[in-house]
């Protein structure tokens, strides 16, 4: 069998998608966040959006992730900023000095600057006697400002002013011109956000250093079937947040699918549908979707990661192993013509998804291992084999008569025949005209036949002898349940390793010979059928054995039921006649 899957391989990364130009936010998410701009409290804020305060605090602590900063007080900072500048402005290099590098002069004099906007009264180290022109055109040479908004930007960056009095503080600022935080438009800018904000992969390699565990995986599957539900359509204003987490599961297990992809390599069948799976979730197809198609989406990336689910729980049975398996079945006689199974009974013998197990069907039927029999499959020539069962119930046939079990002119029933011999109505037809043409038996209008003179010179194969019986006999509840065994086998098709169908014959071989010998010497036709059947030569062939067991298992049945019949002692002492 194959090695199990490893969780985390090195595989290709998503396709190349082009970055938003700016950050992608759930629509929730940020109208939290520009409460949380204007000053709200998160009570304030959960009141006037209708969600709860946990619900506020996970919406901004999402915001501040989708903007690159660890925590919510850095997320609204840049939220004000992207209202008070333009993305240009505080994106390139060099514009907007970090925290770190301005001096302690330079906070005094944005400092002043916020909390005395009139010029007139603006002071500091730098201009202390003079008017604010100077103090302005020292900062915008400074820091590379060419307005009053981007030395506000500065200040508010720095945390030397708070943000809900920025728009009482600059009200001439060019609002109007401000790019705002965005949602996506279709699934892929969700996929690539995610990607943009994923950790760099460790020293270990891997999927970029993403949580790829079993609960990580669990939460994915809720969050990807919950948004498939009608419940999620209705949920408004919600639609760039389902964006947000269906992007990153994408971004965080497509790699895991691909490596599960390469490992079902061995197998055509299991190849197509992880490549039908893959491209439900993320092929360009899918992630062309606009955000409006959520549940189909969805729909793709929960199948995606049900697979992976599945295919972890398999422990590493790949369809290719699976398929070798059932193909060594069959070569070895265990699988035999007419033995019909099933995916969903495979999948569960062996504990592996349903898919995998059609996946090894359908390999081993391309490849003409097996045929299709319904919903499930049977060996190779298993359909031959079933229109050709008439001869071999002919053979035996000829067999008794060569025995002595069918003398001349004893009459053949069409029902006792199909009983004993596991014959259709239509297999006896064709037995019958086979034996009628070579002057065996006699057709009779009531569809019998009637064994004519030439079958007593017969030359048959050799008989076998009896075998001894075990020290111990057979409880009469262990010789029915093995009958049963026996008899199913056949009728149902089930499969059975070749030695275990021998031990069986001889079990019920060594049975028989215990009823015959609790039944004593007799003509009747239960006791001849048995002997029959006991002393019958083992044939050839998987088929042939599991049929000729079910046989000897049937006469064994009726000799049970003819040792169990009440004598017929006559009436009883002083009944009337």
């Amino acid at each position: 069998m194959t090695q199990a899957l490893p969780r985390v391989d090195a595989v290709a990364a998503l396709p190349p998608v082009p970055l938003p130009p700016v950050p992608v936010i759930g629509e929730r998410d940020l109208l939290a966040l520009r409460l949380a701009a204007n000053g709200r409290t998160v009570a304030e804020s959960a009141l006037e959006l209708g969600m709860s305060e946990t619900a506020v605090r996970e919406s901004l602590a999402h915001a501040a992730r989708a903007l690159g900063r660890t925590d919510t007080t850095g997320a609204v900072s840049v939220a004000v900023v992207h209202r008070l500048v333009t993305s240009s402005d505080i994106t390139a290099p060099g514009r907007t000095p970090a925290p770190g590098e301005l001096t302690y002069d330079d906070h005094v004099l944005l400092r002043n600057l916020v909390h005395q906007p009139d010029p007139a009264r603006a002071g500091g180290p730098a201009a202390s006697a003079g008017p604010a022109d100077p103090l302005l055109r020292d900062l915008r040479s400074v820091f590379g400002a060419r307005s009053s908004a981007h030395i506000a930007a500065l200040a508010l960056l720095n945390g030397l002013v708070p943000c809900s009095v920025a728009d009482g503080r600059f009200p001439d600022l060019p609002v109007g011109r401000l790019p705002a935080l965005r949602l996506p438009t279709v699934f892929a800018e969700a996929v690539a956000h995610a990607a943009a904000l994923a950790p760099t992969a460790g020293a270990t390699g891997g999927t970029g250093g993403t949580d790829v565990s079993d609960e990580r995986l669990r939460q994915d599957l809720h969050a990807a079937r919950y948004a498939t539900t009608l419940s999620s359509e209705r949920a408004g204003g919600s639609r760039g947040r389902r964006a947000a987490v269906l992007g990153e599961a994408v971004h965080r297990w497509a790699p895991v699918a691909r490596a599960c992809r390469a490992h079902a390599a061995g197998s055509p069948a299991q190849s197509r549908f992880w490549d039908e799976v893959i491209a439900g979730a993320c092929g360009p197809v899918a992630l062309a979707r606009p955000l409006t198609d959520t549940a189909g989406f969805a729909h793709g990336v929960h199948r995606m990661l049900q697979a992976i689910k599945d295919t972890r729980q398999a422990g590493g049975v790949t369809a290719a192993g699976l398929a070798a398996e059932l193909a060594a079945g069959v070569a070895d006689g265990t699988y035999y013509p007419g033995c019909r199974t099933h995916p969903r009974a495979l999948a569960r013998m062996w504990g592996v998804p349903l898919v995998t197990a059609e996946a090894a069907f359908t390999d081993l039927i391309a490849a003409g291992v097996l045929e299709r029999a319904g919903a499930g499959a049977c060996p190779a020539g298993s359909g031959a084999a079933r229109d050709g069962h008439h001869r071999t119930v002919a053979a035996r046939l000829r067999d008794q008569f060569t025995a002595g079990l069918h003398r001349p002119g004893t009459v053949l029933a069409r029902p006792d025949l199909s009983a004993a011999l596991f014959a259709a109505d239509r297999d006896l037809t064709r037995v019958f005209q086979a034996l009628a043409d070579e002057g065996l038996v006699i057709p009779r209008r009531s569809g019998s036949v009637l064994v004519a003179p030439a079958a007593r010179f017969l030359d048959g194969p050799e008989r076998l002898g009896p075998p001894a019986p075990y020290a111990m006999p057979y409880h009469p509840a262990a010789i029915t349940d093995t009958v049963r065994v026996a008899v199913d086998r056949w009728r149902f098709g089930h499969p059975e390793h070749p030695h275990a169908v021998r031990e069986s014959w001889d079990t019920l071989r060594r049975m028989a010979v215990q009823l015959l010998r609790e039944a004593g010497p007799g003509d009747a036709p239960p006791v001849r059928q048995a002997v029959d059947a006991l002393t019958a030569p083992w044939p050839a062939g998987a088929r042939h054995r599991v049929w000729h067991t079910a046989c000897l298992a049937r006469t064994i049945h009726t000799l049970q039921e003819h040792l169990n019949e009440p004598l017929d002692t006559g009436p009883a002492p002083g009944t009337p006649a």
